[in-house]
């Protein structure tokens, strides 16, 4: 059975490594699959180009397609996203700048350049579009208007040298509008997902976490005992006679009774280590990292007292009290340590204060 729960434990941390890495990996092998579609592009143009006589542009589409097929064989080699965007951005920077100073065939190379900030858009970051963006801004102007247009083996009209710096702001501030609302809408479904997983992990009624908040923390907290061979304390509790309660009074009260229990929890939190959630109905637990046994009983006794001594609010105005049952497990986890049993203990001493009178913490062993 352990060897069992010591293979789920391996397997979920393996899997809970793995996937921020499988995610990259995802995303590069797709920036990969753009950059093979774009050499084959370049490949048809080279072919078209040597037909054509056209044998410098020739020249320049043949080493784009290298270079775009590489990318492809890095991200599926690298799988490190970043890398191959940056080279896939340098490789279409390239051919921007060669495209602007040949003219390639009859001039309308240079026209290419209109799809690079949407383009670019695709896969890089926003400043990072911005910052292309506006280089090739500053390029085609000094490329038109200063004397380093010398260095432009092409031919083009004033009309064009004025025209073409314009349209070009058109498509690069389109792209940097485009960019920024895909952005803002990614910021607000990020927002919306973290704020549904919030929800997930709380208890609505009491506003602390919920169990399976408690579950998440107690697995990370238990690796990290185990790892610097600290103690871990659980606190394990119970409202006493709570049926009769609610028969009683009512579930709206009993309701408030949860609220004030809660709120006991949460003032006893001493430390940011320290976790409490409602387990599930009037249960309640309380995790306590590197926290020794005699600790541990003295906090769940201060919890006791302050709650039995809290008065609850009736709907006749009057007052009343509840009293709590609290079992207490302490244990220094190793690898052969069960989870399971750290909690099936911490219940069997809750089930023991129980036995024993209730209105009391007891520890296990007992």
């Amino acid at each position: 059975m352990k060897l069992k729960t010591h293979a789920k434990q391996f397997l979920d941390t393996v899997l809970y490594q793995s996937a921020a890495q499988n995610q990259e990996a995802r995303e590069s092998r797709a920036i990969g699959v753009v950059s093979l579609v774009l050499s084959a592009i370049t490949a048809i143009m080279s072919f078209l180009n040597y037909f054509q006589r056209q044998y410098e542009m020739m020249v320049a589409t043949a080493v784009l397609t290298l270079v775009l097929v590489c990318i492809f064989v890095f991200s599926l080699l690298v799988k490190i996203r970043r890398i191959v965007d940056v080279m896939l951005c340098v490789a279409l920077s390239m051919l921007c700048v060669y495209f602007a100073l040949t003219g390639g065939n009859d001039g309308f190379a240079i026209l290419w350049a209109l799809l690079f900030p949407p383009s670019t858009m695709l896969f890089m970051d926003f400043i990072y579009v911005a910052s292309i963006g506006l280089f090739f801004e500053l390029f085609f102007f000094v490329l038109f208007w200063t004397p380093l247009n010398a260095f432009v083996s092409a031919y083009y009209t004033p009309v064009f040298m004025l025209r073409f710096p314009m349209l070009y702001t058109a498509f690069f501030a389109l792209s940097i509008l485009a960019k920024y609302l895909m952005t803002k809408q990614k910021i607000a479904e990020d927002n919306y997902i973290q704020t549904i997983e919030n929800l997930s992990m709380i208890d609505q009624l009491t506003n602390i976490a919920n169990r399976r908040s408690f579950e998440e923390r107690l697995r990370l907290e238990w690796n990290r005992a185990i790892r610097n061979k600290e103690p871990i304390s659980i606190l394990f509790t119970d409202v006493d006679k709570f049926k009769s309660f609610n028969d009683t009074y009512g579930h709206l009260i009993g309701d408030r009774v949860l609220q004030i229990i809660a709120a006991g929890f949460t003032k006893a939190l001493k430390r940011s280590l320290d976790f409490a959630a409602r387990w599930g109905g009037e249960e309640f637990a309380m995790l306590l990292p590197n926290t020794e046994g005699e600790q541990a009983f003295q906090i769940a006794e201060k919890i006791r007292l302050q709650i039995a001594e809290t008065p609850v609010p009736l709907d006749d105005g009057q007052m009343t009290n509840v009293t709590i049952s609290i079992g207490i497990h302490t244990l220094t986890p190793s690898l052969d340590s069960s989870m399971d049993d750290f909690i099936n203990h911490a219940d069997e001493a809750l089930y023991t204060a129980k036995h024993e009178g209730r209105n009391r913490a007891c520890r296990y062993p007992a």
